[in-house]
């Protein structure tokens, strides 16, 4: 491999002399990206000449004060390039193509990907490279190595203009849950803001979202989301049930005290048979009324509104486990009907599915159940557990140091929001 200083070959040189040519350009365009910055320009320019012909003139014999006025504005001129070289190429950009050439991510010649641009965003920057001679199967065959070699986690990479550009959409490595505060999660109805993705913000709306499922190894924030998810929901005035056979323990106060808490087979039970009973009657009232789901129905009758309701649990397979008991199964039988006779019909009538899971096994969660999750998402975990709930297994290449990085069955990457302590403490 060619080092990226090697001037022995033509081709080289011809190209590193290009490199500096383009990236006095960038610089040049920077120091006079406003009128306010090509003043200061033009200013610092005759600044320089001046300074220079000043000391010449003291120095030099007056014969010589032609050759002295082109000399200084030579002079000038390779000043103020060595400064906008430095413009168009910071020392960020400097670190970012030396790890390139490290990682051995180099074009024929030895010279890596050539930074352009840095932009920032609220979750992550776009970095603009220009490419070197790599097609989008290599960059994303090597991009485990890139995000290693550049501390990031990579989210998108995309070739533009005929894959000379490489657009690469990065978050920091060390990035986990974004803490926020009521104010950046507040939106109408029933539109949920549970993350920050490349595009902006992962929103579930559950009048069009049917029912969610969780799923993520200890430690990948699944929990954490799905506390965020209900609280959320528990403000908007969603009637919550909560299964959760630890009783309670992994849900702040703020939930378990807005929500019911149901702990046993045959609470569980109860309460779906009292939900399903529920879903029969909007089911009469909507077809009195001439509606074809809750938010129609609400509209209607503004005055007697009638809430969407939310099953929730934190791990499906310690409700649906059939390893116990011969009566326990039985029970789980019961159990397994009514949530499926929910998760066909519940969307239209306001009643929803928040399931989560940490355990890689197919059978936790029945077909009938899973196909009618409409909105799936998992953190870092192994590939069966990937497989099982987004039915991919990208899920298994999320770094499993940052907690709260989730990915959709879409392929949607998103970090997860925490919702903040004084949150809490006000709900």
């Amino acid at each position: 491999m060619q080092r990226y200083n090697d001037y022995k070959f033509p081709a080289l040189k011809r190209a590193r002399i290009e490199r500096i040519v383009r990236t006095i350009e960038r610089g040049r365009s920077k120091a006079t990206s406003t009128p306010n910055r090509r003043f200061a320009f033009i200013v610092l320019f005759l600044i320089l000449i001046s300074a220079l012909f000043s000391i010449s003139i003291a120095s030099l014999p007056t014969l010589l004060f032609p050759l002295t006025i082109i000399a200084d504005i030579i002079l000038s001129i390779l000043v103020i390039s060595v400064g906008l070289y430095h413009i168009g190429r910071p020392m960020e950009y400097r670190r970012i193509e030396e790890a390139f050439i490290r990682l051995g991510y180099v074009d024929a010649l030895g010279l890596p990907p050539e930074v352009l641009d840095k932009r920032n965003n609220t979750q992550n920057y776009e970095l603009y490279l220009i490419n070197c001679g790599k097609s989008l199967t290599e960059w994303q065959d090597n991009r485990a190595n890139i995000e290693t070699a550049l501390g990031v986690v990579i989210s998108k990479i995309h070739l533009i203009r005929g894959e000379r550009y490489v657009k690469l959409i990065c978050v920091p490595s060390q990035m986990a849950f974004k803490e926020v505060d009521e104010k950046d999660i507040m939106t109408e109805g029933l539109k949920l803001n549970i993350g920050y993705k490349a595009e902006g913000v992962e929103v579930i709306d559950l009048n069009r979202t049917a029912h969610i499922l969780i799923g993520g190894a200890t430690g990948s924030g699944k929990t954490v989301l799905l506390r965020t998810i209900l609280l959320m929901l528990i403000h908007r005035g969603c009637d919550v049930i909560i299964c959760d056979f630890k009783g309670g323990i992994d849900f702040p106060e703020p939930i378990w005290k807005r929500s019911k808490l149901i702990t046993t087979y045959t609470e569980v039970i109860d309460s779906l048979e009292k939900t399903v009973y529920k879903l029969e009657d909007r089911k009469r009232a909507f077809l009195l009324y001439g509606v074809k789901n809750i938010e129609e129905y609400n509209m209607r009758n503004d005055t007697e509104c009638i809430p969407h309701i939310a099953i929730a649990t934190d791990e499906v397979a310690e409700m649906l486990d059939r390893t116990g008991r011969k009566e326990d199964k039985v029970k789980i039988d019961r159990i397994t009907e009514l949530l499926s006779t929910i998760a066909r019909l519940g969307r239209a009538y306001g009643i929803h599915l928040i399931m989560a899971t940490q355990r890689p096994d197919a059978n936790v969660i029945p077909g009938q159940i899973k196909n009618n999750m409409t909105y799936k998402a998992c953190g870092h975990a192994d590939k069966v557990l990937s497989q099982i709930v987004i039915d991919s297994t990208d899920a298994s290449e999320i770094p499993p140091d940052i907690p709260g990085r989730f990915i959709t069955d879409t392929g949607e990457e998103f970090q997860a929001i925490m919702l903040s302590e004084e949150w809490y403490r006000r709900s």
